[in-house]
């Protein structure tokens, strides 16, 4: 990979709902050792469509689940994304939290690109078996199963230490070495496949799109919202 990323720091986010969804995730890595991380910023570029369909096919479920077909999730509606994705073993007061935080534009409704980022974390956040195979589960949690280990390829390149969250110390290292590799196939260094339409500054320039808070980390749900945008999900929406 041409470099080693530093650790994160010791600071944690505060909130009660970001603290559990961090166990979840390092809980959903430790069941699932195939799902592992990307060798390097290059990869997790070149990644992008597959992300993309990924997410796209989570419409399906988006479809059903807004009942008056305006194009966005509201509270009256959410019940019956809970029945697609079989989570009832999840208490309101959790549910309310992660509706609020799915709700970037802070509008009081959920559009295309925040539902999917609800789902996976609904997804994370119950008692289900995580180590559940997709092939076995309801259909909306196959397709949001799949779109959430394609996008953990990307989030364990930075989190390794499987702390739940990432520091913007670890994005500059990692961005580090992404152009370390650029110069030694610019200089005739050792051979590596070209990173075609990936500019290092590009993608420095999107993380730092992330609101990264008081505390210089980014949460997972913060995390996935910004990679639907980056894969072009916010653009195909609009």
């Amino acid at each position: 990979m041409g470099g080693c990323l530093s650790s994160s720091p010791a600071t944690v986010p505060t909130s009660a709902l970001d603290a559990t969804l961090a166990l979840r995730l390092k809980s959903y890595v430790a069941s699932h050792p195939d799902v592992h991380a990307s060798k390097s910023l290059h990869t997790f570029a070149l990644s992008f469509p597959k992300m993309l369909r990924a997410f796209e096919d989570i419409r399906v479920v988006f479809d059903r689940v807004d009942a008056d077909k305006n194009g966005a999730i509201d509270e009256s509606e959410l019940k019956l994304l809970l029945a697609e994705l079989d989570t009832a073993d999840l208490d309101d007061a959790t549910i309310a939290d992660i509706f609020a935080q799915a709700d970037a534009n802070g509008d009081g409704s959920i559009d295309y690109r925040e539902f999917v980022a609800l789902a996976a974390v609904l997804y994370l956040m119950s008692d289900r078996d995580p180590g559940a195979p997709p092939e076995s589960e309801t259909e909306a949690r196959r397709l949001v199963h799949v779109a959430l280990d394609r996008v953990l390829e990307a989030w364990l390149y930075f989190d390794r230490d499987r702390r739940g969250f990432i520091s913007r110390a670890e994005v500059k290292d990692g961005l580090r070495v992404y152009r370390g590799e650029a110069r030694d196939q610019a200089t005739g260094g050792k051979k590596k496949k070209a990173h075609v339409g990936v500019d290092s500054n590009l993608l420095a320039a999107r993380f730092e799109e992330i609101n990264w808070g008081r505390h210089d980390v980014v949460t997972f749900q913060e995390f996935l919202y910004a990679v639907e945008g980056w894969v072009g999900l916010e653009e195909e929406e609009e």
